[in-house]
């Protein structure tokens, strides 16, 4: 192999047979890769269609043509975005996941691609070749030089500037992250993919979005917790659906859009102790479970509000509402201005899940897949506790 290979070809991957070859190259100082379109033979590589490939794929990058072709070539290996969002919402109806959710994934892949290749780049005709390393990598920069103009402009000072770049930075990741969720393992296990032609995407799904911040656990001041338990006492009584968001999201673990879809039949209440098991449906996991202790349970069935599935009242517009109510009390009580409160609430719960039951309930509690999620981003240690919300 190393006779076909060039002073600037970094190098040459090779994924067996039967799989595809793919290639680096380096040229005037930067890396480009490359899925050749081309499989490995018996021996491992089909060495002379690869140095052909490779050979036509440098004197594109000599050219500077290389970011045209990229655009323009279509790959008959490769399906359409279009077909890969049509598996995406056949396989989001069967499983019942939310619409809202569904649609602002496809959008935000959308929004990724358009970011790079120009706002009125047809994403439904493009192939999925064009999920790449690369495409994350440039989408990451460009929104970070983007925050960095929009500051120098507006001259914020260094605390504001630093608190608004990680909040920056967090809206990267997370529409990379919905983006990357029409490749979830657990989507394309569904019959819906079976006939769709999905490149090598393995660096596209490790790239790693968040560019080596980590968003860290503060626990809430003694003040604040006093609050918190003040105002649960209150909320019970003077605005019981209130209440209910606190419960779902301080003693449940949810996440906001969890709450606002949570139901009564997500519950089972047949434990000894008095306690329920909660199983969360989540879009991207399918389901996980946690628990509700005994006192709170009892005092949910006790104050149901209606006999609607929903646990909170009202339609989904309503529902929001009352989170976004509970949003607005807990900055009122002084939750940090950089951080989403109502999130907090949840990371509230892990870190007393940790310290009373250890890491790994905790993470089973918050639904994570890694409990190193859970160890970074949920538990401070030597802090107070906070278990029940009534």
């Amino acid at each position: 192999m190393k006779a076909y290979n060039w002073s600037k070809i970094s190098h040459l991957v090779v994924r067996g047979k039967g799989k595809w070859c793919h290639a680096r190259i380096e040229m005037d100082g930067k890396e480009h890769w490359r899925a050749l379109k081309i499989q490995a033979d018996e021996e491992g590589l089909n060495a002379p269609f690869v140095i052909e490939a490779l050979r036509a794929f440098k004197v594109e990058l000599a050219r500077d043509t290389y970011a045209i072709l990229q655009l323009t070539r279509t790959r008959d290996d490769c399906s359409t975005f279009a077909e890969l969002f049509a598996a995406y919402r056949q396989v989001c109806a069967g499983r019942s996941i939310n619409p809202i959710t569904m649609e602002r994934n496809i959008k935000d892949m959308r929004l990724i691609i358009r970011a790079i290749h120009g706002k009125n780049f047809s994403v439904d005709t493009a192939r999925l070749s064009l999920c790449t390393l690369d495409l994350l990598i440039d989408f990451r920069a460009k929104r970070t030089e983007e925050f960095k103009a929009k500051a120098d402009a507006a001259g914020w000072d260094p605390e504001i500037y630093k608190a608004k770049l990680r909040s920056a930075r967090v809206t990267i990741k997370s529409t990379i992250g919905h983006a990357r969720s029409l490749f979830a393992q657990v989507v394309r296990q569904e019959r819906a993919y079976r006939d769709l032609s999905i490149p090598e995407i393995s660096e596209f799904m490790a790239f790693q979005a968040g560019g080596g911040t980590t968003r860290e656990f503060i626990m809430p001041k003694p003040e604040v917790i006093a609050a918190l338990k003040a105002g649960a006492e209150e909320f019970l009584t003077s605005n019981p659906p209130l209440w209910f968001a606190l419960v779902l999201t301080a003693n449940g673990g949810l996440r906001r859009g969890s709450a606002k879809y949570a139901k009564w039949d997500w519950f089972n209440n047949g434990a000894a102790d008095g306690s329920a098991i909660m199983r969360v449906a989540v879009a991207k996991r399918g389901t996980y479970t946690t628990g509700i202790s005994p006192r709170t349970w009892a005092a949910m069935k006790e104050h149901r509000l209606s006999p609607s599935e929903y646990i909170l009242p009202g339609d989904l517009a309503e529902r929001d509402e009352v989170l976004e109510e509970l949003k607005i009390w807990l900055r009122e009580i002084g939750y940090q201005e950089n951080r989403c409160p109502v999130h907090e609430l949840r990371g509230l719960y892990g870190n007393t899940a940790a310290k009373e039951h250890g890491l790994q309930a905790a993470s089973e509690g918050l639904g994570h897949r890694d409990q190193r999620t859970t160890r970074d981003s949920y538990v401070e240690h030597g802090t107070a506790k906070f278990t029940d919300a009534v």
